[in-house]
């Protein structure tokens, strides 16, 4: 139902698998919509697959500050498309977030693994 009244519908899965007469009745309808369907989760017959890990952080000076923002490598793999990778930067800008595209990376066989710096949260 939601997307029929929203252009972005977010689904979290958590773990759980679904039907494939679900999964087919649910993506007609967002596409009938013309809405984006995003599923962190299993989903087969998608569009675009995307991938994140942390590669850094800022605003942390000697492991003590705020986390003002953080670098991400972002994994887009298409059907019929070699994959592309990017770093992205997303910081807080003026009580709004801010994206930059900071570099391009080129993909190999190799999967989606960057090492980021620890952060240690305070409790």
């Amino acid at each position: 139902m939601l997307v029929d009244g929203l252009d972005l519908v977010v689904v979290s899965l958590g773990g759980r698998g679904i039907p494939p007469s679900r999964v087919r009745a649910v993506t007609a309808r967002a596409r009938r919509a013309g809405a984006v369907l995003a599923v962190d989760g299993r989903w087969p017959h998608v569009d675009v697959r995307l991938r994140a890990e942390v590669a850094g952080y800022h605003g942390l000076a000697g492991g003590q500050g705020r986390v003002t923002g953080l670098d991400l490598d972002v994994e887009a793999v298409t059907r019929g498309h070699r994959p592309r990778r990017h770093r992205i930067t997303v910081a807080g800008c003026g009580g709004h977030v801010e994206w930059t595209s900071t570099t391009t990376y080129p993909v190999s066989s190799a999967t989606l693994s960057v090492a980021a710096p620890e952060l240690r949260v305070a409790q």
